[in-house]
């Protein structure tokens, strides 16, 4: 359960990473990434995300850019052509993968992940040491387990917690079944700032 001096801090919420899949997943993922960027758009939120416009990563920007134009992308150079139509208000272009998270996380209040592929288990895991390390201001990251598709990444956690690998007060990653029960869930409520 979120405390009051969490949820406070966590209400001043702006600027939220959105880590997704280039693939197309299935139509159950694609709708959990159009809610997320209903929830995120309709609230007021900016939206962070890595310069695709297609797959799951589109799904959830298109969505979100029905209700705000308040887009910032972080995109390495060799994966900027990809961003060609794309419609942004800040750029934050750098040299490797590495620097990508860096910057997802300098400019971040708040993580999502939606299913993707291995770029998107690198952002949440290394997403998750930076705040571990406190090297980020991230406070929070919430993944989008649609049909279970987390679930082998939550048992690993879970297990390496037990073993003491990973220390059970300074991993602050959430599942949540759907990207509604993320929205509705009394945690997420004051994370996603729905009510203000």
């Amino acid at each position: 359960m979120t405390n009051r001096h969490t949820y406070d801090r966590i209400m001043a919420i702006m600027k939220v990473a959105v880590f997704a899949g280039m693939g197309e997943g299935t139509p159950k993922m694609r709708a959990d990434a159009v809610e997320i960027g209903r929830i995120l758009g309709k609230n007021g939120h900016t939206m962070v995300q890595g310069g695709y416009a297609h797959g799951m990563m589109g799904e959830s920007l298109k969505e979100f850019q029905k209700y705000s134009d308040d887009v910032e992308v972080v995109t390495p150079k060799v994966y900027a052509h990809e961003m060609e139509g794309m419609k942004y208000n800040k750029l934050y272009v750098v040299d490797t993968l590495g620097e990508r998270i860096n910057k997802f996380m300098e400019v971040s209040d708040f993580a999502i992940a939606l299913p993707g592929g291995m770029g998107t288990f690198h952002e949440i895991l290394c997403a998750a040491e930076m705040y571990k390390a406190k090297e980020s201001r991230t406070v929070d990251i919430a993944v989008v387990n649609t049909d279970g598709y987390f679930n082998g990444l939550k048992e690993q956690i879970e297990t390496a917690k037990k073993m003491g690998f990973i220390p059970k007060d300074r991993f602050d990653v959430k599942f949540f079944d759907s990207a509604k029960a993320l929205e509705f869930h009394v945690d997420a409520l004051s994370v996603l700032g729905k009510e203000k």
